[in-house]
Protein backbone atom coordinates (compact mmCIF):
# COMPACT_ATOMS: atom_id res chain seq x y z
CA UNK A 1 0.00 0.00 0.00
CA UNK A 2 1.51 3.69 -0.54
CA UNK A 3 3.04 5.31 1.94
CA UNK A 4 3.18 2.40 4.46
CA UNK A 5 6.06 1.14 5.30
CA UNK A 6 6.19 -2.20 7.78
CA UNK A 7 8.92 -5.03 8.59
CA UNK A 8 8.62 -7.41 10.79
CA UNK A 9 5.63 -9.38 12.61
CA UNK A 10 3.32 -7.03 11.39
CA UNK A 11 4.38 -7.48 7.69
CA UNK A 12 2.93 -9.80 5.81
CA UNK A 13 4.89 -10.91 2.74
CA UNK A 14 3.76 -13.00 -0.24
CA UNK A 15 0.78 -14.07 2.16
CA UNK A 16 2.37 -15.02 5.04
CA UNK A 17 4.22 -13.32 7.84
CA UNK A 18 7.14 -15.08 8.87
CA UNK A 19 8.34 -13.57 12.07
CA UNK A 20 11.46 -14.43 11.74
CA UNK A 21 15.10 -11.86 12.78
CA UNK A 22 16.49 -11.82 9.44
CA UNK A 23 13.30 -11.60 7.62
CA UNK A 24 12.59 -8.73 9.72
CA UNK A 25 15.87 -6.34 9.47
CA UNK A 26 15.79 -7.11 5.47
CA UNK A 27 12.53 -5.61 5.57
CA UNK A 28 12.83 -2.63 8.01
CA UNK A 29 15.97 -1.79 5.48
CA UNK A 30 13.92 -1.64 2.67
CA UNK A 31 11.05 0.07 4.66
CA UNK A 32 13.55 2.58 5.43
CA UNK A 33 15.25 3.00 1.92
CA UNK A 34 11.55 3.32 0.41
CA UNK A 35 10.28 5.70 3.09
CA UNK A 36 13.18 8.42 1.91
CA UNK A 37 12.34 7.64 -2.03
CA UNK A 38 14.26 5.10 -2.96
CA UNK A 39 12.98 1.49 -4.15
CA UNK A 40 13.93 -1.35 -2.35
CA UNK A 41 11.73 -4.83 -3.02
CA UNK A 42 12.29 -7.67 -0.47
CA UNK A 43 12.31 -10.89 -2.44
CA UNK A 44 9.52 -13.48 -1.34
CA UNK A 45 11.86 -16.88 -0.66
CA UNK A 46 11.61 -19.52 1.69
CA UNK A 47 13.57 -18.38 4.99
CA UNK A 48 15.29 -21.10 6.66
CA UNK A 49 15.20 -21.33 10.13
CA UNK A 50 18.51 -22.24 12.24
CA UNK A 51 19.29 -22.92 15.99
CA UNK A 52 22.52 -23.88 17.32
CA UNK A 53 23.47 -24.12 20.72
CA UNK A 54 24.01 -26.21 23.78
CA UNK A 55 25.96 -29.19 21.43
CA UNK A 56 22.31 -29.05 18.93
CA UNK A 57 22.36 -28.20 15.80
CA UNK A 58 18.59 -27.29 14.18
CA UNK A 59 17.93 -26.41 10.82
CA UNK A 60 14.19 -26.08 9.24
CA UNK A 61 12.78 -24.62 5.70
CA UNK A 62 9.55 -24.59 4.13
CA UNK A 63 6.63 -26.00 5.64
CA UNK A 64 7.33 -29.50 8.14
CA UNK A 65 4.03 -30.57 8.11
CA UNK A 66 3.00 -32.72 5.27
CA UNK A 67 -0.53 -31.81 3.20
CA UNK A 68 -2.55 -35.10 1.93
CA UNK A 69 -0.54 -36.62 -0.76
CA UNK A 70 2.90 -35.42 0.00
CA UNK A 71 5.64 -37.80 0.22
CA UNK A 72 7.63 -37.90 3.84
CA UNK A 73 11.14 -39.13 4.30
CA UNK A 74 12.35 -39.33 8.01
CA UNK A 75 15.30 -40.91 8.82
CA UNK A 76 15.55 -40.88 12.77
CA UNK A 77 18.78 -41.98 14.54
CA UNK A 78 18.49 -41.03 18.16
CA UNK A 79 21.22 -42.47 19.64
CA UNK A 80 23.49 -39.89 17.61
CA UNK A 81 21.61 -37.83 18.00
CA UNK A 82 20.24 -37.25 14.37
CA UNK A 83 17.27 -36.29 12.86
CA UNK A 84 16.34 -35.01 8.79
CA UNK A 85 12.60 -35.20 7.23
CA UNK A 86 12.08 -34.29 3.80
CA UNK A 87 8.37 -32.82 2.71
CA UNK A 88 7.70 -33.78 -0.89
CA UNK A 89 4.97 -32.52 -2.50
CA UNK A 90 3.51 -32.81 -6.38
CA UNK A 91 6.89 -34.64 -6.87
CA UNK A 92 8.83 -31.32 -5.65
CA UNK A 93 10.62 -30.81 -2.07
CA UNK A 94 8.89 -27.96 -0.10
CA UNK A 95 10.25 -28.67 2.98
CA UNK A 96 12.77 -29.83 5.11
CA UNK A 97 14.55 -30.20 8.77
CA UNK A 98 17.86 -31.28 9.73
CA UNK A 99 18.80 -32.18 13.33
CA UNK A 100 22.56 -32.76 14.50
CA UNK A 101 25.71 -32.28 12.66
CA UNK A 102 25.38 -32.90 8.76
CA UNK A 103 26.65 -29.79 6.87
CA UNK A 104 26.45 -31.22 3.46
CA UNK A 105 22.90 -33.03 3.93
CA UNK A 106 21.33 -29.11 5.47
CA UNK A 107 23.16 -27.54 2.20
CA UNK A 108 22.09 -29.99 -0.41
CA UNK A 109 18.25 -29.84 1.27
CA UNK A 110 17.95 -25.99 1.61
CA UNK A 111 18.75 -25.79 -1.97
CA UNK A 112 16.22 -28.14 -3.19
CA UNK A 113 13.70 -26.81 -0.95
CA UNK A 114 14.60 -22.94 -2.56
CA UNK A 115 14.76 -24.41 -6.33
CA UNK A 116 11.48 -26.53 -5.65
CA UNK A 117 13.60 -29.55 -7.21
CA UNK A 118 11.65 -32.47 -8.37
CA UNK A 119 12.41 -35.60 -6.54
CA UNK A 120 11.58 -38.48 -8.51
CA UNK A 121 10.41 -42.33 -7.07
CA UNK A 122 14.24 -43.77 -7.67
CA UNK A 123 15.08 -40.57 -5.64
CA UNK A 124 12.92 -40.95 -2.61
CA UNK A 125 13.80 -44.81 -2.71
CA UNK A 126 17.56 -43.98 -2.04
CA UNK A 127 16.70 -40.98 0.84
CA UNK A 128 15.10 -43.25 2.63
CA UNK A 129 17.89 -45.62 2.97
CA UNK A 130 19.63 -42.25 4.73
CA UNK A 131 21.69 -41.82 1.79
CA UNK A 132 21.02 -38.22 1.07
CA UNK A 133 23.85 -37.10 -1.14
CA UNK A 134 21.22 -37.16 -4.42
CA UNK A 135 20.16 -34.06 -3.22
CA UNK A 136 22.82 -32.39 -4.20
CA UNK A 137 22.60 -33.70 -8.03
CA UNK A 138 19.20 -32.28 -9.39
CA UNK A 139 19.33 -34.72 -12.43
CA UNK A 140 19.54 -37.94 -10.13
CA UNK A 141 17.34 -36.57 -8.31
CA UNK A 142 14.31 -36.23 -10.67
CA UNK A 143 14.47 -39.98 -11.00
Amino acid sequence: MPGVYAAGDVAEHGGRVLGLWPVATEQAEAAAVNALGGDRTVPAETPPTILKGVELELFSIGPVDPGAGDDVVVIDRPTVPSYRRLVVSKGRAVGATVLGHHPADLAAAQKAVREQRRVGPVALGVLRTGNWDILSDADRLAY
